[in-house]
């Protein structure tokens, strides 16, 4: 009896420790084709405010997608494109998982990168990377 409620009381707070995750195949960002080889991305509610956006294509290719003039993290917010802008996925490169690392802090953008590339595969998570805060991240495969 003891033993039940100890079991009860520490998968109760097991359940609130944990870090709410989407469900598998729920992604924090939606893809919108907008021509041929452009996509726009839109963060969903509930992801971190600033974002990273990286693509590697079927042949290899890594293309560092979010760049602006300090070449860091740009402002994600929820229901609108990332950086107001279309982003280009190559369709003679094939398909692309878009990796897109949300943060609650700026990264600078070229030290994820170089870390990207030392990875050199297209299944790397967050865990994989070296960050600072907290950071998680939605890979999307996409057929352009």
């Amino acid at each position: 009896m003891i033993a039940a409620r100890r079991l009860a009381v520490l998968l109760g707070l097991w359940l609130i420790g944990c870090e709410s995750r989407p469900a598998a195949g729920v992604h924090r960002v939606e893809v919108r084709k907008t021509s041929n080889d452009l996509v726009e991305l839109v963060p969903k509610e509930g992801a971190l405010p600033f974002c990273l956006v990286y693509s590697i294509a079927e042949g290899g290719t890594i293309r560092q997608l979010t760049m602006n003039e300090t070449n860091d993290s740009f402002d994600c917010p929820a229901g609108a494109p990332i950086g107001n802008t279309s982003f280009r996925i190559p369709k003679v490169e094939g398909k692309a998982r878009i990796f897109v690392i949300f943060s609650d802090q700026r990264l600078a953008a070229a030290p994820v990168a170089q870390q990207i590339n030392d990875l050199g595969t297209p299944s790397f998570s967050t865990l994989d990377l070296r960050v600072p805060g907290k950071a998680v991240s939605d890979v999307i495969e996409y057929t352009p």
